[in-house]
């Protein structure tokens, strides 16, 4: 839940609603992870040689930074019902059965 959570904040692909995830997003994303696994298929198969090259950068304002922090720290607080009803909730809205 809190990855879903740094997602939402962060990541300007799980801004979007849910009409906009599904029409927009989600076939997007099915697409890279397909190219993705073809590209894991060509390289085991030798067709294909990879050049890895590993860069770092992280940059937080405060703001943001506070935003980060508080969500897990706010779950961290919560009773033990209250997190399985968000539990619950976040599943029914994600459509996970």
């Amino acid at each position: 839940m809190s990855l879903l959570i740094d997602q939402k904040i962060s990541n300007p692909d799980y801004q979007a609603t849910p009409a906009e995830w599904d029409r927009d997003v989600y076939p997007k994303l099915l697409e890279q992870e397909r190219a993705r696994q073809e590209l894991q298929r060509r390289i085991a198969a030798g067709e294909v040689q990879v050049k890895a090259e590993l860069r770092a950068s992280v940059s937080i304002s405060h703001s943001k930074g506070d935003l980060l922090f508080l969500p897990p720290q706010r779950i961290r607080e919560m009773s033990v019902a209250d997190g399985l009803k968000l539990f619950n909730e976040t599943v029914a809205r994600l459509g996970i059965r």
